[in-house]
């Protein structure tokens, strides 16, 4: 099963603390990238249509744009991905590609990427509490 068929039939559940939570686990799976800290799936999703809060921080400009990432089933694929927001630098496009491209996913992809995040996110809070890795991730010591 593809992570927005997960979503999709989580999202058909009536509101209730149990979906919330199931939805918060599959956030897991959304693409964690450069520009990109957290994405929410919304509680006003259906199994027609996703709906998930994200922002993009922009280097360059020092400044985040927020969008939000719209998923509806497709005629001719398997779904539509529509971005909203400020189209800043051809972000929606890049938005676009990496949303698809992980809804997409098969469940066992799903649990090697999420294990590759967890592990990326542990190193970011080594290097943000001042330790240093080697280019292999493997080593790290205080600085």
């Amino acid at each position: 099963m593809k992570l927005y068929q997960k979503i999709a039939r989580v999202a058909s559940q009536k509101n209730t603390i149990q979906k919330g939570e199931e939805l918060k686990e599959l956030q897991k799976y959304l693409p964690i990238v450069k520009g990109i800290e957290k994405s929410v799936i919304l509680l006003k999703s259906t199994e027609n249509r996703i709906v998930i809060d994200t922002a993009y921080w922009h280097e360059l400009l020092q400044e985040w744009t927020e969008h939000q990432i719209v998923v509806t089933p497709s005629f001719e694929g398997e779904i539509n991905v529509r971005v909203t927001g400020k189209n800043v630098e051809n972000i929606k496009s890049h938005l676009n590609h990496i949303f698809r491209e992980a809804l997409l996913k098969e469940e066992k992809v799903l649990e090697m990427y999420k294990e590759d995040i967890e592990w990326r996110i542990f190193l970011k809070c080594l290097k943000d509490l001042g330790w240093q890795c080697d280019k292999t991730n493997r080593k790290t010591e205080l600085n």
